[in-house]
């Protein structure tokens, strides 16, 4: 288990630190539960998909409801993230995203940790590139 936080740091843990955590499965959820979640210390939101992005819209709801109180949990997104995914979770609130080794092994470390401090143009568009690295676009749909 691998842990990204905002500074770009990807760190190797022994296990998921989530003693005291409330874990949020979208296909559990109902708006109605944010504001018992907002009292939580820590709240992991799974993904289940790298296509279902309820919890960008569960982050929402629970922070909507704790900017009330001025209390703030340790958000954390765990799952099947990709490094496309890691910007949006943290401007979405989230503080840190626990990722699998398996998942790890086929973004690489770099590729987590780069996410973050490159900008969409440089990652996606070949103009926007200064090396001879194919962006992202194009290695998905070359030839």
């Amino acid at each position: 288990m691998w842990m990204l936080n905002r500074k770009s740091e990807l760190t190797k843990m022994e296990a998921a630190i989530e003693d005291n955590a409330l874990h949020i499965h979208p296909e559990e959820w109902e708006k109605s539960q944010a504001a018992e979640a907002a009292k939580a210390e820590k709240i992991i939101i799974a993904f289940d998909t790298p296509a279902d992005g309820r919890g960008f819209s569960i982050i929402k709801q629970i922070i909507a409801v704790s900017e009330k109180t001025n209390y703030k949990p340790l958000f954390i997104a765990q799952g099947a993230l990709t490094p496309d995914h890691a910007r949006m979770a943290f401007q979405s609130g989230f503080d840190e995203i626990y990722i699998s080794d398996d998942n790890v092994e086929r973004h690489t470390e770099e590729g987590w940790r780069s996410t973050i401090s490159k900008s969409v143009d440089h990652t996606y568009l070949e103009t926007a590139l200064l090396s001879t690295q194919k962006p992202i676009w194009s290695q998905r749909h070359s030839a």
